[in-house]
């Protein structure tokens, strides 16, 4: 599944991609992630990360107690990201572009 597919229709990955975009150097662990970036199952959120890491937006960061998440360091996905969410940060948050309009590549 590419990154537009999974952004398009997984809002919780939306949720996540977005956090990420607006905190670049955040890292946490799924139990962190679900308690205080988007509020949400445990469970939940671990598919969405799974979804996310398989299609390239985050990666994994050993630390002394475990595996972190966050964005990847990929600059070519961060800039398709960026374009996606319109990444012009607005009063408000970042804001969604039309699905239908072809960015960069499909990164699949």
């Amino acid at each position: 599944m590419s990154i537009a597919d999974i952004l398009s229709s997984q809002p919780l990955c939306t949720q996540i991609a977005q956090f990420l975009l607006e905190n670049e150097h955040a890292l946490d662990t799924t139990r962190g992630i679900a308690a205080w970036w988007v509020r949400s199952d445990e469970i939940a959120v671990q598919a969405a990360l799974d979804q996310l890491i398989a299609c390239g937006v985050i990666a994994l960061y050993p630390f002394t107690s475990g595996m972190l998440y966050g964005l990847t360091r990929d600059q070519e996905i961060r800039a398709w990201l960026r374009m996606w969410f319109g990444a012009k940060t607005q009063p408000g948050g970042l804001r969604p572009v039309s699905p239908n309009i072809p960015l960069l590549p499909d990164y699949s």
